[in-house]
C-alpha cells in the first residue's frame, strides 16, 4: 500500500479492532462502539466539515470502505464482503462526470482464501454488470478498502454524488454486504483526515458536501 499511512491491523483503513469488531477512531467510544452502519456524524466531524468546505469541493480521492459484519461473510464465502464493479461521480442532475480511473491504495481481504475477485483494477471504468468475478473486486469484509482517483472534467461541487455499483451475486441480492464512502483531501487513506459521506447499498448515491 504505497503512500498509505495506515497502521498494520487486521481491520485495515485506520480502523481499530474493538470487542471483535472493526471500528473507526471516531466510533470507538465504548466497549464495542456503535454500529458501523450508523448515519450519525460526530459533532466534531460536523464542525470540521462546516469549516473546511464551501461551494466548491477540493477533490483528493474517494475511499470505499467495506463495513460488512464478520458474521455475514459466510453467506458469500467465494466473494466475501462488498463487491465493487465500478464507482462513479455524478452532477446534481444525475449526469455522469467520471468513473474511477486509478487506485491509489487498497487493502483487499480474502478471509476464506478463495482468491476470487481480488483484482483491484476490476473496479475501474464503467460497470460491466455481468457478475463475472473478473469484472469486480470483493473487498473481503470490514476494513477492506479502495482509495480511488477520478479524472473529472470540472472541479467537484457540493451536491455532486458518488455511486458505488455493487454486484448482484444471485437472484437475491446479498443484503448483508455493506460499504461506506469517505472523501479524503489527499491520496492517503487516513480516516482521521477523511470526511464520511454515507453508507451505500443497492447502488444508491451519496452526496458530496
Amino acid at each position: 500500500m504505497a503512500g498509505c499511512l495506515l497502521e498494520e491491523t487486521p481491520c485495515g483503513a485506520g480502523l481499530r479492532l474493538v470487542g471483535g469488531e472493526c471500528v473507526a477512531p471516531a466510533d470507538d467510544t465504548g466497549t464495542l462502539g456503535p454500529d458501523l452502519g450508523s448515519d450519525a456524524t460526530p459533532p466534531e466531524e460536523a464542525a470540521d466539515v462546516a469549516d473546511a468546505f464551501a461551494e466548491v469541493v477540493t477533490f483528493g480521492a474517494l475511499l470505499v470502505l467495506d463495513r460488512t459484519p464478520a458474521q455475514s461473510l459466510a453467506e458469500t464465502p467465494t466473494t466475501a464482503g462488498c463487491d465493487v464493479d465500478a464507482v462513479s461521480l455524478e452532477g446534481p442532475d444525475g449526469v455522469g462526470l467520471a468513473f474511477a480511473a486509478r487506485v491509489f491504495a487498497d487493502d483487499i481481504l480474502d478471509p476464506f482464501g478463495q482468491g476470487v475477485g481480488v483484482d483491484v483494477g476490476a473496479a475501474l471504468g464503467a460497470p460491466e454488470g455481468d457478475g463475472r468475478p473478473s469484472t469486480f473486486v470483493s473487498l473481503g469484509g470490514s476494513g477492506g478498502f479502495l482509495l480511488l482517483g477520478f479524472d473529472a472534467p470540472r472541479p467537484l461541487a457540493a451536491g455532486d454524488r458518488v455511486r458505488v455499483f455493487e454486484v448482484d451475486e444471485s437472484s437475491l441480492r446479498d443484503r448483508a454486504d455493506r460499504c461506506a464512502v469517505w472523501r479524503c483531501p489527499e491520496r492517503v487513506a487516513d480516516l482521521t483526515r477523511c470526511v464520511f459521506l454515507g453508507d451505500v447499498t443497492d447502488d444508491a448515491a451519496v452526496e458530496l458536501r
